[in-house]
């Protein structure tokens, strides 16, 4: 069957018989007649690459499924991997030649509708922009790679957060919540390094912890040393898990931007 419906896809898929094996992917499109038209003019293609030596054309999926193999070692590929979910709407299926300016614009804008600091639109950008150039610059997938235009970014530094902020802030919190806030406001590690922090990682009689290079964006190795209050909060969390510091319900906790943090 050419044209066929998956149960963990709202979309139509093709499977082509190609050069001995078998092609199967998504056409990006709920409506049958629009799938058929993509299923045609992907069968001329291979038609084109077999008979008449025409280059062949790859779709994003096939781009982001290498790009994630080949970045495995970047300590922010779990926030590359949210940004790539997001996008999966708007290019799930599409063919990478079809990726210009006009629709990385309109992602862009819509991204934005959401209400989102520049920031993180930037970020889910530079994603993208680091598939197409690798794309076009390392696989020769594409001749060319679209320019992407960035947003502006406040070029101000944070404030700190103060100690009656902090207090209200942990007040708030939930009890596994409130104990990973605490031990981040006691060292200053962000996010990935908290939630994914091991016991392999902490000498609490030395009271240090220890960040591996391949989670460290600089890739050395960090030592964080730890006051009072952080080891307090280590040991509050001894014998929920074997391996991970910080759980919930016995469950390690690998996102923190949650209803209850909100």
């Amino acid at each position: 069957m050419s044209l066929y419906k998956r149960k963990d896809s709202p979309y139509w898929w093709v499977k082509i018989t190609h050069g001995g094996g078998c092609l199967q992917r998504s056409t990006g499109t709920t409506d049958r007649r629009q799938a058929q038209e993509y299923h045609d003019a992907l069968k001329a293609a291979l038609w084109e690459q077999e008979r008449l030596g025409a280059k062949p054309k790859f779709s994003w999926n096939e781009a982001v499924v290498r790009y994630l193999a080949e970045t495995s070692h970047k300590a922010s590929q779990a926030d590359d991997k949210s940004h790539l979910r997001w996008l999966d709407r708007h290019l799930n299926g599409v063919a990478l030649e079809e990726i210009d300016r006009a629709r990385l614009d309109r992602i862009r804008q819509e991204r934005e509708a959401e209400g989102v600091a520049n920031a993180t639109v930037n970020r889910m950008l530079e994603v993208i922009r680091g598939i197409l150039r690798k794309v076009a610059n390392e696989w020769d997938w594409l001749p060319k790679a679209p320019s992407i235009r960035m947003l502006a970014e406040p070029t101000r530094r944070v404030r700190r957060i103060t100690r009656e902020e902090a207090e209200r802030l942990l007040a708030a919190l939930p009890t596994h919540l409130r104990a990973m806030a605490k031990f981040s406001l006691e060292t200053g590690l962000p996010k990935s390094n908290v939630t994914g922090l091991s016991w392999s990682q902490l000498d609490l009689t030395r009271r240090c912890a220890w960040i591996h290079p391949d989670q460290a964006k600089a890739r050395k190795a960090i030592a964080v040393p730890l006051s009072a209050a952080a080891v307090l909060v280590l040991r509050e969390q001894t014998g929920k898990h074997p391996d991970v510091v910080f759980t919930y319900r016995g469950t390690p906790v690998t996102q923190v931007n949650t209803k209850a943090w909100r």
